[in-house]
């Protein structure tokens, strides 16, 4: 059985965001006294692999040079066309390929 402390430590928590997952029911633990937790190994090994456990900015899709040139030009297609409409042209024919 582990502690609060050496939970967080383990899990690169805070002691406090220990706290909080053990009050919410995310991480399984024994309340002994008012102010005492242990968390079971079992349940710090559990939550290795999750890692920080931290919110964080989601990661990025890799966009390409081509991904971009593709979003570029139907960008500048579709402005083109829009331009024109306001001008009151006739629509052009879709591009041939």
């Amino acid at each position: 059985m582990l502690t609060v402390a050496e939970t967080a430590q383990e899990l690169g928590l805070t002691v406090r965001g220990v706290q909080t997952r053990l009050l919410r029911g995310q991480i399984r633990g024994e309340l002994v006294t008012p102010r005492l937790w242990l968390i079971p190994r079992e349940e710090v090994e559990r939550w290795k692999p999750v890692g920080r456990l931290k919110r964080g900015p989601k990661p990025r899709e890799e966009i390409t040079a081509a991904d971009h040139a593709r979003t570029e030009a139907a960008h500048d297609d579709a402005l083109e066309e829009a331009r024109r409409r306001i001008r009151g042209e006739a629509e052009s024919a879709p591009p041939s390929e």
